[in-house]
């Protein structure tokens, strides 16, 4: 599976997140509302301990299967959901 993120592991209250740093245009992110500045701190009401061990888990998903997605916006949480897509063939 695939989301169109660009994260960087950070620290934050609950142990882990991920600060947003891109979001690939037209992917499932984007689309679900996920803004670079953003701090994902739950996938699926699950929290980040190991931002690495998070993505991996999420390529593993099937394109086509629907994630939740907690984060921080300027201070404020918000829940957003996202449906899993696939790799573009022409993304190194």
């Amino acid at each position: 599976g695939w989301m169109g993120l660009d994260v960087k592991p950070v620290p934050s209250k609950g142990g882990s997140a991920l600060l947003v740093k891109a979001t690939s245009a037209g992917g499932p992110a984007a689309k679900a509302g996920v803004l670079p500045g953003d701090t994902i701190t739950h996938f699926n009401k699950q929290a980040i301990v190991d931002g690495r061990l998070t993505m991996q888990q999420i390529a593993q998903m099937r394109p086509g299967d629907i994630i939740d997605i907690q984060l921080q916006r300027n201070e404020q949480p918000m829940s957003l959901q996202a449906i899993i897509g696939e790799r573009p063939s022409n993304s190194g």
